[in-house]
């Protein structure tokens, strides 16, 4: 698959749900496709940040139409109940305006785009790793497999294949154990990002591996 000529590693929808929006990434560009294509270099992203923004439309127009029917109201101007209609719209209006809405917040070293959501989604918020992922380690992502397995023994298998095996992003400090190098683009092996059982979104590994996908590493290594 290719978006903007780019080979497409990743997706996730921008809603959850909704397949309209969506986020695609590859190993140069983060792509965001909400009817129109915004296309970010990997290099130029600074941050990426789920954020909450003020409206300044509903903002403004419910600052200044609550004051004028209110004036209008107390003066006895107008109906009153037509006054009372538009002092309450614009009072809702201020109220919708300050609510905010959720957004995706792409922060580049020339400007900074919002991209609307209506939350941030288990899945948006493992893309968002994923893509820092790749930009961090410039190709193929690494994850860390903490087992009871020593290197030489000739196959891993996953028992709980719907559960799977949780990961380690950061190189683990258990000493006496397997710890293997995960390369799941350059392996083919599944990875997935879920909650933990600390309730964190963590990556897990599924499905049936054998170990020559997967290389030892040792603490010397670090």
């Amino acid at each position: 698959m290719h978006i903007d000529d780019e080979p497409i590693i990743a997706q996730c929808p921008l809603e959850h749900n909704k397949n309209t929006k969506m986020c695609y990434l590859s190993y140069e560009k983060l792509i965001i496709n909400t009817g129109r294509i915004h296309s970010f270099e990997l290099d130029h992203i600074l941050q990426i940040d789920f954020k909450r923004k003020l409206l300044l439309l509903p903002l403004i127009s419910g600052g200044v139409l609550a004051p004028l029917a209110l004036i209008a109201l107390l003066n006895d101007l107008f109906h009153i109940w037509v006054m009372l209609i538009l002092f309450m719209s614009g009072a809702l209006l201020i109220y919708y305006g300050f609510e905010g809405r959720n957004t995706l917040s792409i922060k580049t070293n020339l400007k900074e785009c919002d991209f609307f959501i209506n939350s941030a989604s288990q899945n948006l918020q493992a893309f968002v790793r994923f893509t820092f992922k790749i930009k961090r380690e410039q190709g193929d992502p690494k994850y860390f497999l903490v087992t009871d397995l020593v290197p030489n023994e000739k196959h891993l298998r996953i028992i709980d294949s719907a559960d799977g095996i949780e990961l380690s992003e950061t190189i683990p400090k258990k000493e006496g154990q397997g710890i293997f190098i995960v390369e799941p683009l350059r392996s083919g092996l599944q990875v997935i990002y879920k909650k933990n059982l600390s309730g964190e979104i963590a990556p897990y590994l599924i499905g049936s591996i054998d170990l020559k996908n997967l290389t030892p590493f040792h603490q010397n290594d670090r």
